[in-house]
């Protein structure tokens, strides 16, 4: 059965005819496709008061990969982040502490194009990306790809980013001179993970929160990543930035990966695909309480229920999954003014 999804508010008015690639489900602003405790989860995102009225941002899900688009315009306040719509990958052994993850290996390609979606498949390639790259640069565009983590020395405030004293991003790509990280007074390490090389930034945001922001040494874009991140997060736990009362062992507890967007006057589509998560690690032993409002980035400009157990080894292939939604919903969507 084919459900309709009516969207109120301005998100209406961005509705057309229907375009060549059909989804599961579209949301846009602040709605979500599934649960924040779901295996998987999909959220726009749009959490900057400030956004102009004129903005959107809308993100289209296709179960079969999974597989997502997100086509979002922000003409205004350039300074300023305005939505980072993303995917979660939660998993048994989330939250868990730092010192217990063994192995955490993350996959994802991801690409970006000036206007609306394109029919499938998608072209992750570098040849296909340099020339996108060159149309959004020339168009004023400024966003980012990222994958981004909350941890806190209190297990409970993992649940929710708005309450995790500390966020660590890994910069996959960025567009724009005005896409930068939280940048301290210098890099404080080098890192590499499968043949990139990444560099360490520290600093804290305008709510308070500590930042630590890994990106490419070279300033090159990672559009097929594929690799273990474990030892970039030892390291932050060995070598936390004598920053006062950093917890000595604190909790991950959220894994996403998504695309901060602070400027476009056109449209732009973040498309990304074949996503998962290899987790080993000691999880917690007892019942998952969430309080998740889903604010992913409130105070968090530049940086951005389960049962666990303590199995090892546990892994999830998100191609393997079925997205929880309250109905299937096919909708072929195409933006513009």
């Amino acid at each position: 059965m084919i459900n309709t999804l009516f969207l109120s508010g301005s998100f209406a008015a961005l509705l057309g005819i229907a375009s060549a690639q059909t989804y599961d489900a579209t949301v846009c602003g602040k709605e979500r496709v599934g649960e924040f405790n779901d295996t998987i989860m999909y959220y726009p995102n749009a959490w900057n008061p400030k956004s102009p009225e004129n903005g959107h941002v809308c993100m289209s899900v296709d179960e079969s990969g999974p597989s997502f688009d997100v086509v979002w315009n922000w003409p205004e306040n350039i300074e300023d982040v305005h939505s980072y719509p993303y995917v979660r990958l939660n998993h048994d052994n989330l939250p868990t502490k730092l010192s217990t993850i063994r192995e955490m290996k993350l996959k994802t390609d991801w690409t970006m194009t000036l206007g609306n979606p394109s029919s499938p498949p998608r072209d992750f390639s570098t040849s296909t990306w340099d020339d996108n790259k060159e149309e959004l640069l020339e168009a004023g565009v400024i966003c980012n790809a990222a994958w981004d983590f909350f941890f806190d020395g209190d297990r409970m405030n993992t649940y929710n980013p708005v309450n995790s004293s500390y966020e660590v991003m890994i910069w996959l790509g960025k567009i724009g001179s005005g896409a930068q990280p939280l940048e301290g007074d210098s890099i404080l390490t080098n890192m590499t993970v499968g043949d990139h090389e990444f560099s360490l930034w520290y600093n804290t945001n305008s709510g308070g929160r500590h930042v630590f922001t890994w990106v490419t040494r070279d300033g090159q874009d990672v559009n097929e990543f594929d690799g273990d991140v474990a030892p970039l997060l030892e390291y932050i736990l060995s070598n936390p930035s004598d920053i006062e009362d950093f917890p000595s062992d604190p909790w991950l507890g959220l894994v996403e990966f998504g695309s901060e967007t602070w400027f476009s006057t056109e449209n732009v589509t973040f498309s990304a695909a074949n996503f998962g998560m290899e987790l080993d690690a000691d999880g917690y032993d007892g019942a998952r309480d969430d309080d998740d409002s889903g604010s992913s980035n409130n105070n968090n400009n530049n940086g951005g229920s389960s049962n666990d157990n303590d199995s090892a080894g546990a892994a999830i292939s998100l191609s393997t999954l079925t997205l929880v939604t309250p109905a299937v919903m096919a909708l072929a969507v195409a933006f513009g003014f």
